[in-house]
């Protein structure tokens, strides 16, 4: 995270914004898990949620060209 506000690709506080990546990426999915209410996502499902967090992320603390 530090590298990309570095290279203006995002803005915000690293560890702040990391934090917030974990929570778009694992959700409540983790307790869910540990109390056996779901069942392990499959590697497709994982993927699809990755990606799900990375676009939701990227709304939210991409870099635009305005804000430099």
């Amino acid at each position: 995270m530090k590298q990309a506000r570095s290279a203006w690709l995002l803005t915000g506080e690293p560890s702040e914004i990391a934090e917030q990546f974990a929570g778009l990426l694992w959700g409540c999915l983790m307790v869910r898990l540990m109390l056996r209410v779901v069942d392990q996502p499959s590697p497709r499902q994982m993927v699809q949620r990755a990606h799900k967090a990375t676009v939701a992320f990227l709304r939210l603390y991409a870099q635009t060209d305005a804000g430099r």
